[in-house]
């Protein structure tokens, strides 16, 4: 895969996961919905496994967290949510390990992009796995300091997410430009 087709769709997996994680709803009307976001990270994993094979491992993953956010509302047994849990764990782990990977791999020696990702995906894990530890707690009353505790975990791994989405935006074009110039 030539350097601007991988810029291409890791462009377009940055806009996936933009709708994933900034699932934005007006009146009930999601604007961006997370499904969609799903739905385009699963046609951009085979063409990216081009570039990195363990990536296209990663498509039923994606298929069955986009069925997941797509039926959000439903109330699930817990066993499917902590299930879907794990597998979001596992998606976001090799994500962005092979992100990581491609950076590494595409991009010049002395570039910041792969610690970046790897340093995501760690704080990202952490903290995703703490949320998901607490969520069977969150209709009890907790004390304020759990309760802020857990708003600076998630808001922690939002801006793990944005970081490493924006860092995928400036890799897509240093690859564009990079075959272009």
């Amino acid at each position: 895969m030539t350097d601007r087709a991988l810029g291409r769709r890791l462009q377009w997996t940055a806009i996936g996961l933009l709708f994933i994680h900034f699932d934005i709803s007006i009146g009930g009307i999601p604007l961006l919905p997370a499904w969609i976001g799903w739905l385009i990270l699963f046609f951009q994993l085979p063409q990216l496994a081009q570039a990195r094979p363990t990536l296209g491992l990663l498509r039923p993953f994606a298929l069955v967290l986009g069925v997941s956010a797509a039926t959000g509302r439903v109330p699930w047994p817990a066993a499917v949510s902590l299930v879907t849990g794990a597998i979001s764990l596992y998606f976001y782990f090799q994500l962005l390990t092979d992100l990581a990977a491609l950076a590494q791999e595409r991009l010049p020696a002395d570039s910041a992009l792969p610690r970046l990702f790897l340093r995501c995906r760690t704080v990202w894990i952490l903290g995703l796995t703490a949320t998901h530890i607490m969520r069977p707690y969150l209709d009890r009353d907790w004390p304020d300091v759990l309760v802020w505790a857990r708003m600076l975990i998630v808001l922690a791994v939002l801006l793990m997410a944005f970081s490493a989405i924006f860092a995928l935006f400036f890799m897509a074009k240093r690859l564009r430009d990079k075959e272009a110039g």
